[in-house]
């Protein structure tokens, strides 16, 4: 019979649940926090921001150590001279490539659905276009000519 007449409880309790409930919502900015970075890390990955960056520091290269840089084609490339070749680096759908005295083919970004290179006193911008939409544009300083 006493047994019966027991009146430990060994449930939840009400100070037990407003507990769990403020640590829940102190740990709730912190996975929005992680989701936010982790979004931004995943788009650190991103093949063609990769890639866009290689071809942005191998033309920024190309133009410190070249001369005479031109616009050609109407603005879907560039021509300079470098090392005292001439080099070429235009819109060869779908891609960008490099050429050397007119020689060869070099890939230099994939997947370009349009281009636009532009030189307004010492800056030349180039704007590009994927096939999947994302826009990369990039102004580079051309030095000044020696001599």
């Amino acid at each position: 019979m006493r047994r019966l007449m027991d009146t430990r409880q060994n449930g939840s309790t009400f100070i037990g649940l407003l507990l769990d409930l403020a640590i829940l919502l102190l740990l709730l900015p912190l996975i929005v926090l992680f989701f936010r970075l982790a979004a931004a890390y995943s788009a650190d990955l991103d093949v063609k921001h990769a890639e866009w960056e290689l071809f942005t520091y191998e033309l920024r290269t190309y133009l410190n150590t070249g001369s005479n840089v031109a616009v050609i084609n109407g603005g879907k490339g560039i021509r300079m001279t470098e090392s005292g070749t001439l080099l070429t680096i235009e819109w060869y759908s779908p891609i960008i490539r490099k050429q050397r005295s007119g020689q060869g083919h070099e890939v230099m970004l994939t997947d370009v659905q349009h281009v636009t290179f532009a030189i307004a006193g010492a800056v030349l911008t180039a704007q590009v276009v994927f096939r999947n939409g994302i826009r990369k544009e990039e102004t580079y300083a051309i030095p000044p000519a020696p001599g």
